[in-house]
């Protein structure tokens, strides 16, 4: 359901009109100032999950301060252009639909529990959708993660 809209977007504006969506900003304009307040709550010996890491800018960013970093976007032409674009060998890149149960179920199964990093995120979910949002939120994190939330608002 998500997926047919993000990849369609990712298509047109990366690989046909040449550009980068409006909020690809750098690194340092959001993961590092995020990373003051999240780093002394993330424990160590877990991975780091970018949900939804779009095309791995703040995913290359995180391997560069944690140990293992996992990208996760609900578009496959995202994690393909983020698989081209990041060469670092602790940080991977992965499909999720996060409304989906089995697919989070797969990616904790393999790899949780993790500290997650989630930047915009929230605000696409639709109403319905939210408590299996949560529900795998949860299964991600697993009994030790942290979760890491940054949103848009009135305020922005």
């Amino acid at each position: 359901m998500y997926d047919n809209n993000w990849d369609q977007y990712y298509h047109m504006t990366y690989l046909v009109r040449k550009q980068k969506a409006l909020w690809d900003v750098s690194p340092e304009q959001a993961v590092a100032s995020d990373q003051k307040i999240f780093d002394p709550h993330f424990d160590r010996a877990l991975k780091v999950l970018d949900l939804g890491c779009g095309t791995g800018g703040q995913s290359e960013y995180l391997s560069a301060h944690y140990d293992e970093v996992l990208g996760v976007d609900v578009s496959a032409n995202a994690v393909a252009l983020a698989r081209e674009q990041v060469e670092k060998s602790n940080v991977s890149f992965d499909a999720l639909d996060i409304t989906q149960a089995l697919e989070a179920f797969d990616i904790a199964r393999l790899g949780g529990p993790f500290n997650i990093y989630m930047r915009g995120v929230l605000h696409q979910i639709k109403e319905k959708d939210i408590p299996t949002f949560q529900d795998n939120l949860s299964k991600l994190l697993g009994e030790s993660g942290t979760l890491y939330a940054v949103e848009v608002g009135d305020s922005i």
